[in-house]
């Protein structure tokens, strides 16, 4: 063996003393990225090596399996790629198995089930968001579901992470959601929750009911005028965020609300230690129709100490006005299907929002009641103009308002690659999350472009704070970049110079729950962060000609200094 190397050494010297240079004539020629190794890139048709890199250091993985039966949705929120015992050129991963949720709702009134959706929610996803399945409740009440379990099959977390479950049924009139709290669902089995309506008393009944399930309230116009007001709708919602049946008033103004219970995690429970009845309610009073110019009253924390709930007033009501108008772009051109939307400062005892569109000639008409506005202007997205904020006081009739949008923001900049070449054909993703003060204004809007052959990019924007994102091509093997909370306005716009961060590759295979090669399971790679996990890589397990589950995946590195 030692001979036969030291042979193969001689052989390799002589070649390259024949030769101008050994390393570009070992070099692989290449046309772009895809033509060399993991390691190298294309430059000067010739493949070369990456200058030392490392992955950023902790990561968070989603494992879609892609509709595979048996697999589950498999969240890993923490992985350390520099621990040693992370292998990060042969990661072997392993989706949970799958568990079903299954069971009846049954109807309190009469035999039979009760239709509807069941959400099953639990932690830990990737951030702050839930581990959420959304499970259709059929005519029958009947449901199954295919579920990520609680935890793994064996050892103390099996039954971590339990779930919340919140079932709406489709008749909100006469039913409340019902709920069960800290559901542990076994990996590979089939949970059954015990999920039950309690006995409701009849109307005619109320003052004689034990337990509070019914409550009983009224609404009325206002102390000097008290009647009942027409359009109204009432329901109320728990600590726990469960919500009563939806009812409107009786000709006297009344109302009856059943309480939505949470089921108890008491096992076995019998009568009322089965469930978790609450103390108090928020109350939300609101129109029928969303094109009624009504206020929608909220009542905090309503203590729950008798049926009777009070009487609750809608407060006095202006007249209506008038008001049209027209909508332009700073050009002169008449801007259509532009949303105005109009927030009152109060009205009544409770708040009010109204929007109207533009036609296709840019006016619009409509009636609001008397008082003072918050306008927030919306054209298209298309359009070459940007949103904005005005203030309308509207005590008579206003005619023909003049609004006039100026023309969108532009954001330019170049993005470059670790070694500060110019990057062709990335993706660029602008997308307003708040506006500059960081309030949500409701409007969340997404552009996007292409940079061109050196690099460069411009978008049109409405002024406010943007989450940026820059997904290169395959081709060029380099990661995404990301830029969370960026303000565009006329005060900080400035050119963006983006540098992409240098590759970093992880490369494994992805195994179902019986250990067999998954292929077609979706790889998500965010980057760990306490309020937002940003995707900084996406692959698809599979292999050239036979399943292996094999994936590779690019993600951002950092460069070490040799």
């Amino acid at each position: 063996m030692k001979m036969r190397h030291s042979s193969i050494a001689v052989a390799l010297l002589l070649g390259c003393l024949g030769a101008s240079s050994c390393a570009m004539e070992s070099a692989r020629s290449c046309i772009d990225n895809l033509d060399c190794p993991l390691n190298q890139r294309c430059e000067s048709f010739r493949c070369v090596n990456f200058p030392s890199i490392v992955p950023t250091s902790v990561v968070a993985i989603e494992i879609h399996p892609g509709g595979i039966p048996g697999s589950a949705f498999t969240p890993i929120p923490e992985l350390d790629l520099k621990d040693p015992e992370v292998d990060i050129d042969e990661l072997e991963i392993e989706t949970m198995p799958a568990s079903r949720l299954q069971g009846t709702i049954d109807s309190p009134f009469a035999p039979g089930g009760v239709p509807g959706n069941l959400t099953a929610s639990r932690d830990p996803a990737i951030d702050s968001r839930k581990l959420s399945f959304s499970i259709p409740v059929d005519d029958a009440g009947y449901f199954d579901f295919e579920v990520t379990p609680s935890g793994p099959a064996e050892g103390p977390d099996r039954e971590r992470y339990r779930y919340q479950l919140v079932f709406s049924p489709v008749n909100r009139a006469d039913l409340p959601q019902l709920g069960r709290q800290d559901f542990p669902i076994t990996s590979g089995a089939t949970a059954q929750p015990d999920f039950k309506y309690p006995v409701y008393p009849a109307p005619e009944n109320i003052e004689s009911q034990t337990r509070l399930l019914l409550l009983r309230g009224k609404l009325l116009q206002s102390p000097a005028y008290p009647h009942p007001p027409t359009g109204y709708r009432v329901e109320g919602i728990t600590a726990e965020g469960l919500r009563t049946n939806l009812v409107g008033l009786d000709a006297e103004g009344r109302f009856w609300l059943r309480l939505p219970v949470l089921r108890s995690s008491a096992s076995p429970c019998d009568g009322e230690r089965c469930f978790i009845f609450p103390t108090h309610l928020a109350l939300v009073i609101r129109p029928e129709s969303s094109e009624a110019r009504l206020p929608t009253i909220r009542v905090p924390d309503v203590s729950i100490d008798s049926y009777d709930l009070g009487t609750f007033f809608i407060g006095e009501l202006p007249a209506s006005r008038a008001l049209s108008g027209t909508v332009t772009a700073a050009d002169g051109s008449r801007l259509a299907e532009a949303w105005l939307f109009f927030t009152a400062d109060r009205l009544g005892n409770g708040s009010f929002t109204y929007s109207v569109q533009t036609d296709s000639a840019g006016t619009f008409a409509t009636t609001l009641p008397a008082g003072g506005y918050r306008v927030l202007l919306v054209p298209p997205d298309t359009a070459p103009a940007r949103m904005e904020a005005f203030r309308l006081e509207l005590w008579e009739d206003f005619n023909d308002w003049q609004l006039s949008l100026p023309p969108r923001l532009a954001l330019s900049g170049t993005v470059r690659d670790f070694q500060k070449n110019a990057v062709p054909e990335v993706t660029v993703w602008a997308t307003r999350m708040t506006d500059l003060d960081g309030n949500d204004d409701g409007v969340v809007r997404r552009w996007e472009t292409q940079t061109d052959g050196l690099g460069r990019f411009t978008l049109a924007l409405d002024a406010g704070r943007y989450n940026l994102e820059f997904v290169p091509p395959a081709v060029s093997r380099l990661p995404r970049e990301q830029k969370t909370g960026f303000a565009v306005s006329n005060d900080t716009l400035d050119f963006l110079d983006v540098e992409l961060p240098p590759p970093a590759f992880l490369q494994g295979h992805v195994f179902d729950s019986r250990g067999q090669p998954l292929c077609g399971a979706t790889l998500s790679i965010f980057k760990a962060d306490p309020d937002r996990a940003f995707l900084i890589g996406e692959t698809i397990s599979g292999g050239s000609s036979t399943c292996t589950g094999a994936f590779t995946v690019i993600i951002p590195g950092i460069l070490v200094a040799p």
